[in-house]
């Protein structure tokens, strides 16, 4: 994220770009420098600012073209802030793939085909528990869980009659159901009627403290002394709820069926793009792009860092297989044209409907990239290193998406006995910088303008260039 000022003689914006100064003593403050990457007007502008913790401390120089005033820059500042801790949380750098870089995508509201029901809890348990007709995402909802709390006060919400809130759902083509909207609702519901917990934390029904739903399920369990609820009162009450749930057709195009979703999606903790991709996904196509993110390789070429909370290590291994399908099967289905989130989402559409259909390459292709990375790059791969941070003791970059689709795409296709043949270990992490610090255009193409189509064909254009030069 970069700082945008005004500037004299007339009053035109001029964008900084910030940057750690590794030169300033560490002490648990970090100066950062924020300086325009050309002279506008014979002006380069320049702010030095001191942080903690990501906290803005103060500002220790501003150039005196700067007109903007010191409150407005420090709510910049504040931004910037907040956009590089969540870029340390998350491993890797961020880019334009945001919900405002998406754009519109026009469509006839009559296509919008969402119906509305009224299922039983009984109903829905069965779905899920007896007919496997609705799929949960376990992957994903291990990584938020309500807290016991909240799961039992919920239950208690339907013993005392309290209506919650409606669920959204998405029907695929062969008639399964996918969770939009209430994942964490529905999965406290099916845990309780599976026995695997009891009522805590009770505000009301006081009585029914520590009850498990149902005895029967313990049967032979040898479980001693366990309270549980009445099968004529409370089971009635809970199985015979109604709740309103909405349907998304199958029907529906699949742009619109992912805008809807992340419309709909209103849960305590949002989910995010590559979230939302997961909960459509079937198993054959989640099985796949985890696996690329959990891959030894994987881990192994990005030193672990890429997190996965948020399932930012599975966005990498989506990217690597559409790109891979437009650059190395040479697929025109999946071109790309911009709009990268927009792309992401088709692409999680086509694997859908393609089945397993060229998997193993693909494990097989990402194996390779990954392999060849690590050589030729060792701690640095992926990350956006000029000559200063291949240093000793230099701080280590984030994981730069670009250059992490550019170079693991073209990589994949190279054996690495080969690799190892042609270049030293770590070597291409020099040439990279080198080319780097030479090219303006192409640290703009993996810094700022990552997803324009031109700057990504570049990007790539240049990876090319490098190997032909230094591996073939």
């Amino acid at each position: 994220m970069n700082l945008l000022v005004r500037i004299k003689p007339d009053g035109r914006y001029l964008e900084l770009y910030p940057r750690i100064d590794t030169n300033f003593p560490e002490n648990g403050i970090r100066r950062w420098i924020a300086e325009s990457d050309f002279k506008q007007d014979g002006i380069k502008a320049r702010i030095e600012f001191q942080e903690e913790k990501f906290i803005f401390k103060k500002v220790d120089f501003k150039s005196s073209e700067i007109v903007t005033d010191d409150d407005a820059i420090e709510a910049a500042i504040t931004q910037v802030l907040e956009a590089e801790r969540g870029q340390e949380l998350s491993g890797m750098e961020s880019d334009e793939t945001t919900e405002e870089s998406r754009e519109p995508i026009p469509y006839d509201p009559k296509k919008i085909n969402i119906r509305n029901a009224n299922w039983s809890i009984h109903y829905i348990n069965q779905l899920i528990s007896d007919y496997a007709e609705m799929e949960m995402s376990p992957d994903f909802q291990r990584k938020f869980v309500w807290d016991y709390a909240r799961k039992s006060k919920l239950i208690e919400s339907l013993l005392l009659g309290i209506p919650i809130p409606a669920f959204y759902i998405a029907q695929n083509a062969v008639g399964k159901f996918h969770v939009v909207d209430g994942l964490q609702r529905l999965t406290a519901i099916t845990e309780f009627l599976n026995n695997r917990f009891n009522l805590k934390y009770l505000e009301y029904l006081k009585d029914l403290e520590g009850c498990w739903f149902d005895e029967n399920l313990d049967v032979g369990k040898g479980f001693k002394n366990r309270k549980y609820l009445n099968r004529n009162e409370h089971h009635r009450i809970i199985l015979g709820t109604q709740i309103n749930v909405n349907i998304i057709e199958a029907s529906s195009p699949v742009k619109l069926k992912y805008d809807v979703f992340r419309r709909l999606n209103t849960s305590g903790v949002p989910l995010n793009a590559q979230e939302i991709r997961n909960c459509l996904a079937e198993s054959a196509t989640r099985n796949l792009i985890n696996d690329l993110a959990e891959s030894e390789a994987f881990q192994s070429a990005t030193a672990g860092s890429v997190k996965n909370i948020r399932m930012e290590a599975q966005e990498l291994g989506m990217r690597f297989v559409c790109f891979w399908h437009e650059r190395v099967l040479r697929d025109s289905r999946w071109a790309y044209r911009g709009n990268m989130q927009g792309y992401l989402d088709e692409g999680n559409q086509r694997l859908n409907d393609d089945g397993e259909k060229n998997h193993a390459l693909i494990r097989r292709d990402f194996e390779q990239a990954m392999r060849n990375a690590r050589h030729l790059f060792g701690q640095f791969a992926f990350r956006k290193c000029l000559a200063p941070d291949l240093l000793p003791g230099a701080r280590r970059q984030l994981i730069n998406k670009s250059l992490f689709t550019t170079w693991a795409v073209s990589l994949s296709g190279l054996e690495p006995v080969t690799v190892t043949q042609k270049a030293a270990e770590g070597a291409m992490a020099q040439w990279l910088a080198l080319e780097l610090e030479a090219d303006t255009k192409l640290r703009e193409a993996v810094s700022f303008k990552t997803n324009d189509p031109p700057y990504l064909n570049m990007a790539f254009d240049k990876t090319a260039k490098l190997i032909h030069k230094h591996l073939l």
